[in-house]
């Protein structure tokens, strides 16, 4: 009779029981820190999702301002270039009348009445529009580098998001690895122990 024998089976029956509790306490201690990562990232990507969704309301909403001030500004000025057309023709007809006698009531009635225009009605349309056209392209302004910051805080929370949908994806990866390498692990411990149990 072989003496190693028993010592052989008591090695195999050792070496299963240490691979089934080493591949149960990787597969274990594996398993909880995939969820608990998987929980924390699935949690954030669902927030960054969330907090994307209003940010892009809110870009929408700037865009359309936006939007409605260049036209306000655009409509500004071209109702400014029309003054300032007519304000000029205004001046070269009252220049033109000057060229004439003076003496004649016609034309200073034609000058005067030019000149109440350019007076009582261009100038101050002018400086009105003008002043309207400053304002609505200052906040224009302002309502632009807002929406540039508010894009470039869209950029920074879409990479969150994607860098979540990685770190889940490798999650995945790892509990895959787990599985594969796990089970067969304790199967295999498992074999050893019942055939040295059977050998005792």
């Amino acid at each position: 009779m072989d003496t190693s024998q028993p010592f052989l089976n008591r090695g195999k029956l050792c070496a299963g029981l240490c691979l089934i509790i080493v591949s149960w306490l990787v597969i274990m201690s594996g398993s909880f820190i995939a969820v608990n990562n998987y929980l924390r990232h699935g949690y954030s990507l669902d927030k960054a999702g969330e907090d994307i969704r209003l940010m892009k309301n809110h870009i929408d909403r700037l865009k359309d301002d936006t939007r409605k001030l260049n036209e306000s500004v655009v409509s500004a000025n071209i109702h400014l270039n029309r003054l300032i057309e007519r304000s000029a023709e205004v001046n070269g007809k009252i220049g033109e009348l000057m060229e004439y006698s003076l003496t004649r009531s016609d034309v200073r009635d034609s000058i005067e009445m030019l000149y109440q225009e350019q007076m009582t009605t261009l100038e101050p349309g002018i400086d009105s529009v003008n002043q309207v056209f400053r304002e609505q392209s200052a906040l224009m302004l302002e309502k632009l580098i807002v929406l540039g910051e508010k894009e470039k805080d869209q950029r920074i929370m879409q990479a969150a998001v994607k860098h979540h949908q990685t770190q889940l994806l490798f999650l995945r990866i790892f509990c895959l690895i787990l599985i594969i390498t796990g089970i067969p692990a304790m199967v295999w411990g498992l074999v050893l122990f019942t055939r040295a149990l059977k050998k005792t």
